[in-house]
């Protein structure tokens, strides 16, 4: 991450999030009990989803300035417990609904995050600001 910097790793594993939702909507069965539709979600979408957190919790602290900084966190902070609270009701009115909804869903969340983070900016090198005159 340090070498590439935020924004490329965030844009990265958007992409893989991305590409493995869609490789789990193929039924492709490759024997014994495994398929492509298991290995691409757990594998695939599990890794680029942790990774997704650790770097966009990095990079929400560089970007915000140090006025800020903390009731910034905490507002992301209480988006993201509310939409782990509403994940469980998504998962069950999606799968009630059609079995390609959710990972529609996804797909549709990741192009969007994907459309927004193109215009992010780098903090690679870059020092932390103090005040939102800065910014």
């Amino acid at each position: 991450m340090t070498r590439f910097g935020r924004w490329l790793s965030i844009f990265i594993n958007f992409a893989l999030v991305l590409v493995c939702s869609a490789l789990s909507l193929l039924r492709l069965d490759l024997g014994s009990g495994w398929d492509v539709e298991r290995v691409a979600r757990i594998v695939g979408a599990k890794w680029g989803t942790a990774a997704l957190f650790m770097t966009i919790y990095l990079y929400t602290n560089e970007v915000m300035p140090t006025s800020i900084r903390s009731s910034g966190l905490h507002l992301c902070s209480i988006f993201a417990r509310f939409g782990a609270f509403l994940a469980p009701y998504v998962v069950a009115a999606a799968n009630d609904a059609n079995e390609y909804l959710l990972n529609s869903v996804f797909m549709g969340l990741c192009v969007i995050a994907l459309v927004i983070c193109w215009w992010l900016p780098e903090t690679k090198g870059e020092t932390m600001k103090s005040t939102l005159g800065k910014v």
